[in-house]
């Protein structure tokens, strides 16, 4: 059983699918900025293992709602939750997102989420099989959907995805009356191109803040702004 330690708290990863990983933290850091004190709902769409919501639970006092589709990953984030402090803020919920939203009445000050998002046409056959198998698709028309329902008038949206789904992620948001507020470019070396966005969203349109974000140095080091972004939860940061 892998178990992955941070400063505040310990995830498991087993039966999970989707396994602890940069984006994770990513996400679950650069969130940061998007969280207030007077927030009282955070959801986590894919929860996969809980690694995000343990983020949000470290960094608010909110209650914290987990949405997760399988069955076997909900029971290992079950057992992180019930592992930390939070124990009492931190809600596993077993269901697919699309049944979650189309009867949950709550409504979220923030809505994150690191779900496994893939386009068929950047697959090859064994990864769709996986996909099928493990039933773990969300189209981003299905996601901006239920987050647009389920966002507060003056909620935030919180995601991470692939470069080339920029274009699309942004028309879906539109369509659903959400704009993006704020974008980081993420680098995983200096020297290599971009391969991930880091993106908020939110119902008013307004002026976009971008900037961009190297994980690692030529030297292959991580980067000081990447330390100093998760120095609250890594162990050696």
């Amino acid at each position: 059983m892998s178990v992955f330690r941070f400063k505040q708290f310990s995830v498991s990863d087993e039966h999970c699918a989707m396994k602890v990983g940069t984006d994770a933290v990513l996400l679950g850091a650069w969130s940061r900025k998007s969280l207030n004190l007077q927030e009282k709902y955070v959801l986590d769409v894919g929860s996969g293992c809980g690694i995000l919501a343990l983020m949000m639970a470290q960094q608010c006092s909110a209650i914290i709602d987990a949405v997760e589709i399988d069955e076997d990953c909900c029971k290992t984030q079950s057992a992180n939750f019930s592992a930390t402090i939070w124990t009492n803020r931190l809600n596993s919920i077993h269901a697919s997102f699309q049944d979650f939203f189309l009867k949950s009445e709550k409504r979220y000050d923030l809505i994150v989420s690191n779900p496994p998002f893939f386009s068929e046409s950047l697959l090859n056959l064994q990864e769709q099989r996986a996909i099928a198998r493990h039933q773990v698709m969300l189209g981003f028309d299905t996601l901006f959907e239920g987050v647009a329902k389920l966002l507060n008038p003056t909620g935030v949206f919180t995601l991470i995805y692939p470069v080339l789904s920029d274009e699309l992620i942004v028309t879906e948001a539109r369509k659903n009356g959400l704009f993006c507020q704020r974008k980081t470019f993420v680098y995983p070396k200096e020297g290599k191109p971009c391969n991930r966005i880091l993106a908020s969203f939110c119902r008013k349109e307004g002026h976009l803040q971008q900037d961009e974000l190297w994980i690692r140095k030529a030297d292959a080091e991580f980067s000081a702004e990447y330390r100093e972004l998760t120095r609250d939860f890594y162990l050696n940061f």
